[in-house]
């Protein structure tokens, strides 16, 4: 490969790419690097996430995936890093890909990039009736949030970070870096970067530093685990967390919290959500992870980790909503300023709830 070729496979941010370009660049990857001279398919690309590009890939019989950023991606997302935080999840026995190559060299692509095995199952699409529906039909609700939870406890088994340079992205912490406070301030400082006022975003920010509880116990933490970043086969079992990007150090409830929050469980506005649980998915959740966690947790700190989930959340879609404002986003930017609305409405209820 010329390393002074001047072409780019990423061509205008985290979208616009050249995927014949790609499609070569990775074959003369996989050639000179892992002298690996069987045929390779670049397969379609995966819709959903924003920070990371995601394209299915198939080499001879092994069905791959593969994962890179744009170089000057606004939250510091690294796919390579990501590549190795994965290996720790795999080897701590977190349901996790198996990574097959981690590259930092970024003449191959223009930025770094992991190739990992494509995992079996579907990642449900909460807000899709048939979506849910047919993830119910080969178990109960109960027994798919049970598996969720007990997958958020081993997540807490990973090697914590300990270097900057170990972490997927700049959003992730290390050990000694990590309070709760640090946490809402770092996304409060991003939200304060976009280009509209959130007034009611930034005054939740104020109540969740000022009520920040201190946290005895610094564990791994995904930070962006949700029933949509992870994949259920035919029968309704577990088969892999993905999407690992945004992980590092945290509390031990930060993961939980966030999974638990109304949006991740189908509710967008008033829409009820599609998991039927009593007295609804979220109350349904904390509950079942306090009943089984082997020390005792108050309700009160379960629920401000939901409303320090739901808070992420919204401030992760502020920040993509606002590439459509400055002129540089597309109809799915636009459309975030739906789910946003109902993230803030979810978020007074949860303060609301604590005050």
């Amino acid at each position: 490969m010329s390393s002074t070729s001047k072409e780019v496979v990423l061509t205008g941010g985290r979208r616009q790419i050249d995927c014949e370009l790609l499609e070569r660049r990775l074959r003369e990857y996989f050639v000179e690097v892992r002298h690996d001279e069987r045929e390779l398919r670049l397969g379609p690309r995966f819709e959903g996430g924003w920070s990371i590009n995601t394209f299915a890939l198939g080499v001879g019989e092994d069905d791959l995936v593969v994962r890179f950023s744009h170089e000057n991606h606004p939250l510091g997302t690294n796919a390579a890093r990501e590549g190795y935080v994965m290996d720790r999840a795999v080897a701590a026995g977190v349901p996790a890909p198996r990574v097959i190559a981690i590259e930092d060299d970024i003449r191959w692509l223009g930025t770094p990039f992991t190739v990992y095995e494509r995992v079996g199952g579907t990642a449900p699409n909460v807000w899709s009736r048939r979506s849910v529906r047919h993830l119910l039909a080969s178990r109960p609700a109960e027994e798919i949030l049970d598996q969720l939870i007990d997958a958020a406890r081993r997540i807490a088994t990973v090697p914590v970070p300990t270097q900057p340079a170990e972490l997927p992205s700049m959003l992730g912490f290390t050990k000694s870096q990590y309070s709760v406070s640090a946490d809402v301030q770092r996304w409060t400082a991003l939200l304060a970067e976009t280009s509209r006022p959130r007034p009611t975003l930034s005054a939740a920010a104020r109540w969740l530093v000022a009520n920040a509880p201190s946290s005895s116990e610094v564990v791994f933490q995904h930070h962006d685990f949700r029933l949509g970043n992870v994949l259920f086969d035919g029968e309704g079992r577990l088969t892999g967390v993905l999407d690992w990007e945004f992980s590092g150090a945290g509390d031990p409830l930060c993961d939980i919290g966030y999974a638990a929050q109304p949006y991740c469980l189908g509710k967008l506005l008033r829409t009820d959500p599609h998991l039927q649980l009593q007295p609804d998915p979220t109350s349904w959740i904390l509950q079942r992870y306090q009943e089984t966690s082997s020390t005792p947790l108050e309700a009160s700190r379960l629920r401000y980790f939901l409303a320090l989930g739901i808070f992420k959340m919204a401030c992760a879609l502020v920040i993509s909503a606002d590439q459509w404002w400055r002129g540089n986003g597309d109809y799915r930017d636009a459309w975030l300023e739906l789910p946003i609305l109902s993230l803030t409405e979810d978020l007074i209820v949860a303060i609301r709830g604590l005050s």
